[in-house]
């Protein structure tokens, strides 16, 4: 009987088309993609389908079956799916969480349900350094919209760390879509490539971290330069540029300080 369930299950899904899932391939190799998943809602008859086989699969302990389940939700919205989706956040491989926190993504209602998984995983004592699913999460809140206190003080905290590429990609993604003025000052120091002041100063930092820091400049700059026209509509190719616009009765007037 629960053969046949599962079979009728996918035969249900085959029914009515979703957008094309992200292979479990890509989303073990690159936790965070820049382009968000195209995410439909699906009914009641259709999300209970899909979590009649996202069960099956976990209870089969196949992981590859898992992660196509997981596939599935990431482009498919229900409210149903939020709680499996905040249980499976926490599964013992890192892949699935990944896909996991990915599909709480794309779900959206409701906000106030849906955020706080999110926050919660990236919070997660057993994911503190696993900067994969940190970023997805923060990607997750991001798509989300989940606009917190606690968490814009967090991520402010990251990316002025300048640890980890990921999560200060992700951060800058987030400050730009919600629209975070107060950021902007953080941000115009990566619109052009970190060098240091006085080349042959003796104080200057070994070559190592200005290589480092370049590299850092290199994946973030181009989402650095889409969050600061989502903030503030201008677009000036060069720092200076931008500090002079920072003494702009504009920029006062945006709440950039």
């Amino acid at each position: 009987m629960k053969a046949r369930a599962t079979f009728v299950a996918l035969l249900l899904l085959l029914l009515v088309p979703l957008p094309m899932p992200i292979s479990a391939q890509e989303a073990t190799e690159d936790a965070v993609e820049d382009a968000d998943p195209e995410v439909v809602a699906v009914d009641e008859e259709k999300a209970k389908a899909m979590l009649t086989v996202l069960k099956a699969a976990e209870k089969s302990r196949d992981t590859k079956a898992l992660l196509v389940a997981l596939e599935s939700l990431v482009v498919a919205r229900n409210e149903k799916f939020v709680k499996p989706l905040g249980k499976l956040a926490a599964h013992k491989m890192m892949h699935v969480r990944i896909l996991a926190v990915k599909a709480l993504g794309s779900q959206k209602d409701p906000v106030k349900k849906v955020g706080p998984a999110i926050w919660k995983v990236y919070q997660s004592r057993q994911n503190k350094k696993l900067d994969k699913v940190r970023a997805a999460a923060i990607s997750a809140m991001r798509r989300v919209k989940f606009d917190n206190k606690m968490v814009m003080k967090e991520l402010e905290g990251e990316f002025k760390k300048v640890k980890s590429t990921e999560i200060m990609k992700e951060c800058v993604r987030y400050f730009g879509d919600l629209k975070k003025a107060e950021m902007v000052r953080w941000l115009i120091d990566w619109v052009e490539a970190p060098q240091p002041a006085a080349v042959n100063s003796g104080s200057n930092p070994p070559a190592a971290y200005w290589e480092r820091m370049w590299k850092i400049w290199d994946q973030i700059r181009e989402p650095v330069r889409t969050a600061l026209i989502n903030i503030t509509g201008k677009d000036y190719p060069t720092e200076t540029q931008w500090r002079v616009w920072l003494d702009s009765d504009e920029a006062r007037r945006l709440g950039v300080r």
